[in-house]
């Protein structure tokens, strides 16, 4: 077996548990890594003397800038009034800083000045932050704004109102027991989702108030804890509520990790502890964590057994360590390590036989570029990030899961590898390869990628967005994909080198949001409200409106059978639904050349369009063309004849002006051959039998030449090739930008006189 000079034994820490995504088998597996205590050094760490420093430090390490910072109460008793406060602080885009009571933090005075701040939010009433503090911070020409409230709950609703005057989806957590809000607090502040507080069995007045303003446009209300933290009489009174739920306080983290799995980067985790005398990190770490769009997971000061065995199989590659070493102990993190981290270029790790695969229990974690970890079964997940101009390759793999952190236009290629789940969730936009007997149950992608399935067997597909954190997803799919693709993000997909997608299905979550579908859809599902962009030369053959959706058709593209089951959707269309824009009678059109729809480069095509039906009004063809992939050439707009201009694919277009019908055709450029060589090529003898000074004559620097029994040619010179031994000689033009090498002609160099 072949290995890496160099494998490196890091520690992970507790992750995201992505396993039930799509719910499959989890298998526990033990690996032994009681020799792989980390050093300190190996966790990043934000911590400092107290917990006004720590909130201080990961200021500082998430804003070099801020006009807005938000102020919560560092007292235990008091923190009931900063719950809610993440979401708050991210909306304003702000750190979020703590004080004493009494007096402003020296800490944090100084952090504040470090920022520039110029307004802050105060989340307690002058009970908890006096008008000392108040006073001290309109001294340092900062404008105040204090939401606190009459009593908690209404101070949660002060809040709520700041976040998002008109939330799709909010969450209810307990007033009593702070660990289950600040579990969703960095999710939450990614998605400005306002938390409100409420008593167990029953809603306050001025939680009813603002609850009965905003209803109508709640689509998903989060309830977090089981029936004894909030009773199923409040989960029923509230708009389309949903519980969020585990056994204890660390469960109820792991259940909304795997509810919002779609929503995270995966390249780094937050860790706090989650116990009640140190919830404090976590709640200042929250926004940093919405901030890179990562997850929040609670510990204790030893790992929950059951939080333990999920970060095992789901560990995130890298890991941030909320407060001091006796708040989060870097020994916690012992059993946690990957197996085994390749970090070499061109590392080959795994075993020498497909036929007997390695068994590894952990996870992987390769970050070397152009690695193949081949013929190995692991019982966790494989993390691939070898960067943003890396590659690398599993090869007869099988793996619980497969994560993809980053990568090339090169990419990842999995040849003949098995997994009930692959994230993409990488920083470079990345294409991934399926080969050989690849099958790969279910996918997820939250980041631009280009997925090729040409290969392979790939199952459901759900397509997300990392929100506020890539606005222009772009997300390419070749190949066959029979199961359903669900868009669940304003993104833009693409259906590319004729993709066969059967079963597309658009779910965005808010009406405001937009999806750009470009190519050939077999069949198009909007379940949700938004905006539907059709690109321009794209086709779908039937797309169900089950919404209220706005689609935009332009005049190039077309929907060939359009049923609207939402009502009073709006469609503006200058192509074609159903036949009711432009003239009618033109449905189809279908674009065929002579051959096979391959042409030598720099020479004609004639490109022929046949309307459909033959007795439509109004016949009219445009023709025009559309690169592809390297390829090029110019194209009569009138007659069809495609001229060839440079090597690679070309798509040509037949548009029928009237209706904006189109047909398409694919053409392959290949490259033409260099001529024959016609020049006077004459072989001259050597002066003496044996000696090595014969010539070619005629020749010119264009050409090459080889000894028939060479397997090498060399460049010609003009006007003639010299110091030649007697033999055959190849003469040839030499290959060039857009051509081969031209046929070889035979020049004979006879012998010298003896």
């Amino acid at each position: 077996m072949r290995k890496p000079s160099k494998i490196l034994f890091l520690v992970m820490a507790a992750g995201l548990v992505v396993g039930t995504l799509f719910p499959p088998a989890i298998a526990s597996a033990k690996t032994d890594t009681s020799s792989n205590i980390p050093a300190p050094d190996q966790v990043e760490r934000f911590a400092g003397s107290d917990r006004y420093s720590t909130a201080v430090q990961i200021s500082q390490n998430g804003w070099k800038q801020a006009d807005v910072a938000v102020l919560s109460s560092g007292n235990d008793k008091n923190l009931v009034d900063a719950l809610t406060a993440a979401p708050l602080a991210a909306a304003k885009k702000a750190p979020l800083l703590l004080t004493q009571g009494d007096a402003l933090n020296s800490s944090t005075k100084a952090e504040l000045a470090r920022l520039g701040v110029k307004t802050i939010y105060v989340t307690s009433g002058l009970g908890v932050i006096s008008q000392a503090v108040l006073n001290e911070l309109m001294i340092m020409n900062i404008d105040v704004k204090p939401l606190g409230g009459s009593d908690r709950f209404a101070t949660s609703i002060n809040i709520a109102k700041e976040v998002n005057s008109a939330p799709s989806s909010l969450v209810v957590a307990t007033a009593f027991i702070n660990a289950d809000a600040l579990a969703i607090a960095s999710i939450a502040a990614a998605h400005q989702f306002p938390i409100v507080l409420t008593n167990p069995e029953s809603l306050t007045d001025s939680v009813k108030i603002y609850l009965d303003s905003i209803k109508s446009g709640v689509k998903q209300t989060y309830v977090l804890g089981g029936e004894g933290v909030i009773s199923e009489t409040v989960k029923a009174s509230l708009p389309n509520s949903k519980r969020l739920a585990g056994s204890d306080r660390f469960a109820t983290n792991i259940a909304i990790l795997k509810e919002f799995v779609g929503d995270y980067k995966y390249d780094k985790m937050y860790l706090a502890n989650g116990t009640d005398e140190h919830l404090v990190d976590a709640l200042a770490g929250a926004p940093l964590a919405a901030l890179t769009a990562s997850g929040l997971m609670l510990t204790d000061t030893t790992m929950p057994a059951a939080s333990a065995e999920y970060a095992k199989l789901n560990l995130s590659p890298n890991i941030v360590a909320l407060g001091g070493e006796s708040v989060t102990p870097t020994a916690l993190l012992t059993g946690l390590a990957p197996s085994l981290v390749l970090a070499d270029d061109n590392a080959v790790q795994g075993s020498s036989a497909s036929s007997n695969p390695d068994q590894l229990a952990g996870s992987v974690k390769i970050t070397g570029k152009n690695v193949t970890f081949q013929d190995t079964t692991v019982s966790g997940t494989v993390f691939l990030d070898p960067g943003t101009q890396g590659t690398a390759v599993l090869n007869n793999v099988q793996a619980e899961k497969i994560v993809i952190l980053s990568g090339d236009a090169n990419g990842i290629r999995l040849n003949n590898v098995t997994t009930d789940l692959l994230i993409v969730s990488s920083s470079s936009k990345v294409k991934i390869d399926l080969t050989g007997s690849t099958r790969i149950e279910n996918i997820l992608v939250n980041s631009s990628a280009v997925l090729n399935a040409a290969g392979g067997t790939a199952g459901s597909v759900r397509l997300t967005n990392i929100v506020n954190q890539t606005p222009d997803v772009v997300v390419q799919l070749y190949g066959t994909f029979p199961g359903k693709v669900a868009v669940e993000a304003p993104i833009t997909l693409k259906a590319t080198n004729n993709a066969d997608l059967s079963n597309v299905e658009i779910m965005l979550p808010n009406k405001d949001q937009q999806v750009n579908l470009e190519g050939e859809f077999e069949k198009v599902q909007v379940s949700s409200e938004g905006k539907i962009n059709l690109a321009s030369l794209t086709t779908i053959k039937e797309l169900v409106s089950n919404a209220k959706a706005d689609i935009s058709v332009p005049t190039d593209s077309r929907i060939i059978k359009y049923t609207d089951n939402g009502k009073n959707g709006k469609s503006n269309s200058g192509g074609t639904a159903n036949g009711s824009t432009g003239v009618p009678g033109v449905s189809r059109i279908t674009v065929t050349c002579d051959g096979d729809g391959t042409v030598v480069n720099g020479y004609p095509l004639q490109m022929k369009a046949t309307i459909i039906p033959s007795n439509a009004a109004n016949q009219e063809i445009t023709w025009s063309s559309l690169f592809i992939m390297g390829g090029n050439g110019v194209i009569n707009p009138n007659t069809g004849l495609f001229i060839a201009t440079e090597v690679g694919s070309i798509r040509v277009v037949a548009t029928n002006t009237a209706s904006g019908v189109v047909g398409t055709k694919d053409i392959t450029v290949i490259n033409a051959y260099q001529k024959v060589p016609t020049e006077n090529l004459m072989g001259i003898a050597p002066t003496a039998y044996g000696k090595s000074d014969g010539k070619i004559t005629g020749t010119t620097s264009a050409m090459e030449y080889k000894l028939s029994t060479s397997s090498t040619w060399t460049r010609a010179t003009a006007p003639a090739i010299t110091d030649l031994s007697a033999g055959a000689y190849f003469v040839r033009y030499a290959a060039k930008k857009g051509y081969n090498a031209g046929t070889p002609i035979v020049v004979i160099v006879e012998n010298g006189p003896k």
